[in-house]
Protein backbone atom coordinates (compact mmCIF):
# COMPACT_ATOMS: atom_id res chain seq x y z
CA UNK A 1 0.00 0.00 0.00
CA UNK A 2 1.34 3.44 -0.94
CA UNK A 3 2.21 5.97 1.75
CA UNK A 4 1.33 9.65 1.34
CA UNK A 5 4.58 10.58 -0.42
CA UNK A 6 4.46 7.66 -2.85
CA UNK A 7 0.86 8.52 -3.70
CA UNK A 8 1.85 12.14 -4.33
CA UNK A 9 4.73 10.99 -6.54
CA UNK A 10 2.46 8.60 -8.43
CA UNK A 11 -0.01 11.42 -9.13
CA UNK A 12 2.87 13.62 -10.32
CA UNK A 13 4.07 10.89 -12.70
CA UNK A 14 0.61 10.39 -14.17
CA UNK A 15 0.40 14.11 -14.94
CA UNK A 16 3.90 14.54 -16.35
CA UNK A 17 4.63 11.28 -18.20
CA UNK A 18 2.96 8.74 -20.48
CA UNK A 19 1.29 5.90 -18.58
CA UNK A 20 3.96 3.37 -19.57
CA UNK A 21 6.82 5.58 -18.35
CA UNK A 22 5.02 6.46 -15.12
CA UNK A 23 4.42 2.78 -14.37
CA UNK A 24 8.08 1.97 -14.99
CA UNK A 25 9.36 4.73 -12.71
CA UNK A 26 7.06 3.72 -9.86
CA UNK A 27 7.89 0.02 -10.31
CA UNK A 28 11.62 0.77 -9.93
CA UNK A 29 11.15 2.94 -6.86
CA UNK A 30 9.06 0.22 -5.21
CA UNK A 31 11.76 -2.33 -6.01
CA UNK A 32 14.34 -0.17 -4.23
CA UNK A 33 11.96 0.24 -1.30
CA UNK A 34 11.63 -3.55 -0.96
CA UNK A 35 15.42 -3.83 -0.90
CA UNK A 36 15.65 -1.17 1.83
CA UNK A 37 13.02 -2.96 3.94
CA UNK A 38 15.17 -6.07 3.88
CA UNK A 39 18.24 -3.99 4.76
CA UNK A 40 16.58 -1.94 7.51
CA UNK A 41 13.66 -4.03 8.75
CA UNK A 42 12.94 -1.93 11.84
CA UNK A 43 13.32 1.57 10.40
CA UNK A 44 10.70 3.96 9.05
CA UNK A 45 10.90 6.51 6.22
CA UNK A 46 13.51 4.31 4.60
CA UNK A 47 13.16 5.83 1.14
CA UNK A 48 13.53 9.37 2.46
CA UNK A 49 16.53 8.43 4.60
CA UNK A 50 18.38 6.35 1.99
CA UNK A 51 22.06 7.15 1.41
CA UNK A 52 24.37 6.74 -1.56
CA UNK A 53 25.75 3.58 0.07
CA UNK A 54 22.27 2.05 -0.09
CA UNK A 55 21.93 2.83 -3.79
CA UNK A 56 25.36 1.33 -4.50
CA UNK A 57 24.45 -1.77 -2.48
CA UNK A 58 21.26 -2.13 -4.52
CA UNK A 59 23.21 -1.78 -7.77
CA UNK A 60 25.56 -4.52 -6.58
CA UNK A 61 22.60 -6.74 -5.66
CA UNK A 62 21.04 -6.29 -9.11
CA UNK A 63 24.38 -6.87 -10.82
CA UNK A 64 25.03 -10.08 -8.87
CA UNK A 65 21.57 -11.30 -9.94
CA UNK A 66 22.69 -11.06 -13.60
CA UNK A 67 20.61 -8.02 -14.51
CA UNK A 68 21.97 -6.15 -17.52
CA UNK A 69 23.78 -2.83 -17.30
CA UNK A 70 21.02 -1.23 -19.33
CA UNK A 71 18.36 -2.43 -16.88
CA UNK A 72 20.36 -1.17 -13.89
CA UNK A 73 20.88 2.20 -15.55
CA UNK A 74 17.13 2.50 -16.18
CA UNK A 75 16.58 1.79 -12.48
CA UNK A 76 19.08 4.52 -11.54
CA UNK A 77 17.28 6.93 -13.85
CA UNK A 78 14.00 6.13 -12.08
CA UNK A 79 15.55 6.73 -8.65
CA UNK A 80 17.08 10.02 -9.81
CA UNK A 81 13.63 11.12 -10.94
CA UNK A 82 12.10 10.16 -7.59
CA UNK A 83 14.70 11.85 -5.43
CA UNK A 84 14.71 14.96 -7.63
CA UNK A 85 10.98 15.10 -6.97
CA UNK A 86 11.49 14.83 -3.19
CA UNK A 87 14.21 17.49 -3.29
CA UNK A 88 12.07 19.88 -5.35
CA UNK A 89 9.41 19.69 -2.65
CA UNK A 90 11.79 20.21 0.24
CA UNK A 91 11.40 16.69 1.61
CA UNK A 92 15.15 16.00 1.35
CA UNK A 93 18.18 18.24 0.96
CA UNK A 94 20.39 15.92 -1.06
CA UNK A 95 19.69 13.11 -3.52
CA UNK A 96 21.43 9.83 -2.63
CA UNK A 97 21.69 9.06 -6.35
CA UNK A 98 23.41 12.30 -7.34
CA UNK A 99 26.97 10.95 -7.29
CA UNK A 100 26.20 7.35 -8.26
CA UNK A 101 27.46 6.78 -11.79
CA UNK A 102 25.61 4.81 -14.42
CA UNK A 103 27.23 1.57 -15.49
CA UNK A 104 29.15 1.23 -18.72
CA UNK A 105 27.11 -0.95 -21.06
CA UNK A 106 29.04 -3.88 -22.45
CA UNK A 107 28.53 -4.97 -26.05
CA UNK A 108 30.05 -8.46 -25.84
CA UNK A 109 26.67 -10.14 -25.39
CA UNK A 110 24.99 -8.49 -28.37
CA UNK A 111 26.23 -11.29 -30.63
CA UNK A 112 23.40 -13.27 -32.28
CA UNK A 113 22.32 -16.65 -30.98
CA UNK A 114 23.09 -19.75 -33.02
CA UNK A 115 20.21 -21.64 -34.62
CA UNK A 116 20.55 -24.46 -32.07
CA UNK A 117 20.32 -21.90 -29.26
CA UNK A 118 17.20 -20.40 -30.83
CA UNK A 119 15.65 -23.86 -30.98
CA UNK A 120 16.53 -24.43 -27.32
CA UNK A 121 14.95 -21.10 -26.37
CA UNK A 122 11.70 -21.83 -28.22
CA UNK A 123 11.44 -25.42 -26.96
CA UNK A 124 11.94 -24.29 -23.35
CA UNK A 125 8.87 -22.04 -23.34
CA UNK A 126 6.19 -23.77 -21.29
CA UNK A 127 3.82 -23.19 -18.41
CA UNK A 128 1.54 -20.20 -17.90
CA UNK A 129 1.35 -17.78 -20.85
CA UNK A 130 3.51 -20.10 -22.97
CA UNK A 131 1.60 -19.29 -26.19
CA UNK A 132 1.89 -15.55 -25.58
CA UNK A 133 5.58 -15.77 -24.72
CA UNK A 134 6.36 -17.98 -27.71
CA UNK A 135 4.67 -15.40 -29.92
CA UNK A 136 6.69 -12.60 -28.31
CA UNK A 137 9.99 -14.44 -28.86
CA UNK A 138 9.13 -15.31 -32.47
CA UNK A 139 8.10 -11.74 -33.30
CA UNK A 140 11.26 -10.46 -31.62
CA UNK A 141 13.44 -12.79 -33.73
CA UNK A 142 11.62 -13.44 -37.00
CA UNK A 143 10.35 -9.87 -37.48
CA UNK A 144 13.38 -8.21 -35.84
CA UNK A 145 11.20 -6.17 -33.48
CA UNK A 146 12.36 -4.06 -30.57
CA UNK A 147 10.67 -4.22 -27.17
CA UNK A 148 8.94 -0.89 -27.83
CA UNK A 149 7.64 -2.18 -31.18
CA UNK A 150 6.37 -5.36 -29.53
CA UNK A 151 4.29 -3.51 -26.94
CA UNK A 152 2.89 -1.11 -29.56
CA UNK A 153 1.49 -3.81 -31.91
CA UNK A 154 -2.22 -3.18 -32.49
CA UNK A 155 -4.45 -6.10 -33.35
CA UNK A 156 -5.84 -4.08 -36.27
CA UNK A 157 -2.34 -3.93 -37.77
CA UNK A 158 -2.08 -7.70 -38.20
CA UNK A 159 -3.18 -8.90 -41.64
CA UNK A 160 -3.16 -12.37 -43.17
CA UNK A 161 0.36 -11.91 -44.54
CA UNK A 162 1.87 -8.81 -42.94
CA UNK A 163 2.49 -7.05 -39.65
CA UNK A 164 2.28 -3.27 -39.91
CA UNK A 165 4.69 -1.31 -37.73
CA UNK A 166 3.80 2.37 -37.36
CA UNK A 167 6.78 4.62 -36.71
CA UNK A 168 6.84 7.94 -34.84
CA UNK A 169 7.26 9.95 -38.06
CA UNK A 170 4.04 8.50 -39.49
CA UNK A 171 5.76 6.02 -41.80
CA UNK A 172 4.74 2.38 -41.91
CA UNK A 173 6.78 -0.79 -42.34
CA UNK A 174 4.97 -3.87 -43.65
CA UNK A 175 6.83 -6.90 -42.35
CA UNK A 176 5.96 -10.23 -44.03
CA UNK A 177 4.80 -13.01 -41.71
CA UNK A 178 6.31 -16.47 -42.07
CA UNK A 179 4.21 -19.63 -41.67
CA UNK A 180 5.21 -20.10 -38.01
CA UNK A 181 4.02 -16.64 -37.04
CA UNK A 182 0.82 -17.01 -39.02
CA UNK A 183 0.07 -20.25 -37.16
CA UNK A 184 0.81 -18.87 -33.70
CA UNK A 185 -1.10 -15.66 -34.37
CA UNK A 186 -4.16 -17.65 -35.46
CA UNK A 187 -4.08 -19.61 -32.23
CA UNK A 188 -3.43 -16.57 -30.05
CA UNK A 189 -6.16 -14.50 -31.71
CA UNK A 190 -8.70 -17.34 -31.54
CA UNK A 191 -9.52 -15.98 -28.07
CA UNK A 192 -12.18 -13.33 -28.70
CA UNK A 193 -11.02 -11.30 -25.69
CA UNK A 194 -7.59 -10.93 -27.29
CA UNK A 195 -8.90 -10.48 -30.82
CA UNK A 196 -11.13 -7.54 -29.86
CA UNK A 197 -8.68 -5.57 -27.74
CA UNK A 198 -6.68 -2.62 -29.01
CA UNK A 199 -3.15 -3.88 -28.40
CA UNK A 200 -1.96 -7.41 -29.04
CA UNK A 201 -0.15 -7.70 -25.70
CA UNK A 202 -2.45 -6.00 -23.22
CA UNK A 203 -5.39 -6.68 -21.00
CA UNK A 204 -7.04 -3.32 -21.65
CA UNK A 205 -6.79 -0.30 -23.94
CA UNK A 206 -3.22 0.47 -22.83
CA UNK A 207 -0.15 -1.34 -24.20
CA UNK A 208 1.82 -3.69 -21.99
CA UNK A 209 4.44 -1.70 -20.02
CA UNK A 210 7.81 -1.77 -21.73
CA UNK A 211 9.51 -3.08 -18.60
CA UNK A 212 7.09 -6.00 -18.44
CA UNK A 213 7.93 -6.95 -22.02
CA UNK A 214 11.65 -6.78 -21.31
CA UNK A 215 11.24 -8.90 -18.18
CA UNK A 216 9.28 -11.56 -20.11
CA UNK A 217 12.08 -11.95 -22.65
CA UNK A 218 14.77 -11.98 -19.95
CA UNK A 219 12.83 -14.59 -17.97
CA UNK A 220 12.50 -16.89 -20.97
CA UNK A 221 16.21 -16.51 -21.79
CA UNK A 222 17.08 -17.41 -18.19
CA UNK A 223 14.70 -20.38 -18.12
CA UNK A 224 16.34 -21.75 -21.27
CA UNK A 225 19.80 -21.53 -19.70
CA UNK A 226 20.99 -19.24 -22.49
CA UNK A 227 21.01 -15.95 -20.62
CA UNK A 228 24.29 -14.09 -20.33
CA UNK A 229 24.63 -10.70 -18.70
CA UNK A 230 23.69 -7.99 -21.17
CA UNK A 231 21.36 -10.09 -23.31
CA UNK A 232 18.02 -8.49 -24.19
CA UNK A 233 15.46 -8.06 -26.95
CA UNK A 234 18.29 -6.34 -28.87
CA UNK A 235 20.17 -9.67 -28.92
CA UNK A 236 17.14 -11.44 -30.40
CA UNK A 237 16.54 -8.67 -32.95
CA UNK A 238 20.14 -9.03 -34.12
CA UNK A 239 19.69 -12.81 -34.19
CA UNK A 240 16.68 -12.38 -36.45
CA UNK A 241 18.60 -10.14 -38.84
CA UNK A 242 21.42 -12.69 -39.04
CA UNK A 243 18.96 -15.53 -39.78
CA UNK A 244 17.11 -13.52 -42.44
CA UNK A 245 20.35 -12.63 -44.17
CA UNK A 246 22.00 -16.06 -43.98
CA UNK A 247 19.09 -18.45 -44.50
CA UNK A 248 16.41 -16.35 -46.22
CA UNK A 249 18.60 -14.32 -48.62
CA UNK A 250 17.25 -10.98 -47.41
CA UNK A 251 19.46 -8.16 -48.68
CA UNK A 252 20.79 -5.15 -46.78
CA UNK A 253 18.33 -2.68 -48.28
CA UNK A 254 15.36 -4.83 -47.20
CA UNK A 255 16.81 -5.40 -43.73
CA UNK A 256 17.04 -1.64 -43.30
CA UNK A 257 13.79 -0.54 -44.98
CA UNK A 258 11.44 -3.35 -43.88
CA UNK A 259 13.01 -4.73 -40.71
CA UNK A 260 14.50 -1.51 -39.32
CA UNK A 261 18.06 -2.86 -38.98
CA UNK A 262 20.75 -0.22 -38.58
CA UNK A 263 23.98 -0.89 -40.50
CA UNK A 264 22.89 -4.27 -41.91
CA UNK A 265 26.12 -4.36 -43.90
CA UNK A 266 27.92 -5.07 -40.60
CA UNK A 267 26.21 -8.48 -40.46
CA UNK A 268 28.58 -10.73 -42.39
CA UNK A 269 27.23 -14.06 -43.67
CA UNK A 270 27.51 -16.29 -46.72
CA UNK A 271 24.18 -16.42 -48.56
CA UNK A 272 22.40 -16.89 -51.87
CA UNK A 273 21.23 -14.01 -54.03
CA UNK A 274 17.53 -14.91 -54.15
CA UNK A 275 14.97 -12.13 -53.58
CA UNK A 276 12.72 -11.89 -50.53
CA UNK A 277 9.31 -13.55 -50.77
CA UNK A 278 8.49 -17.11 -49.82
CA UNK A 279 12.15 -17.30 -48.77
CA UNK A 280 11.26 -16.14 -45.26
CA UNK A 281 9.94 -19.66 -44.75
CA UNK A 282 13.49 -20.96 -45.26
CA UNK A 283 14.10 -19.75 -41.72
CA UNK A 284 15.09 -22.95 -39.84
CA UNK A 285 12.89 -21.87 -36.92
CA UNK A 286 9.67 -21.81 -38.94
CA UNK A 287 8.89 -25.53 -38.80
CA UNK A 288 9.82 -25.89 -35.13
CA UNK A 289 8.04 -22.73 -33.94
CA UNK A 290 4.91 -23.41 -35.94
CA UNK A 291 4.27 -26.83 -34.49
CA UNK A 292 0.89 -27.22 -32.86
Amino acid sequence: MMDKMEKSYSEYLQKEYPSETATGYLYDVQGFERFLKQRYADETDILKNAAAADVIAYVNRLSSSHNSEAMINRMLSSLRNYYDYLQSRGVINHSPVKNVRSLKIRTDNKQPLHIDECRKLIESIDGRNSLRDRLIILLNINCCLTASELVSIRTADITDDFLIIREADGKERRIPLDDALKSILRRFLSDERIRTRKFLFSGNDEPMPLRTMQLIVTKRLKNSGLYRKGMSTVTLKLTGAYILKKYCSVDNETLSRIYGINKPEAIIVSRNEDPIGDNINRNPLVKLAGQE
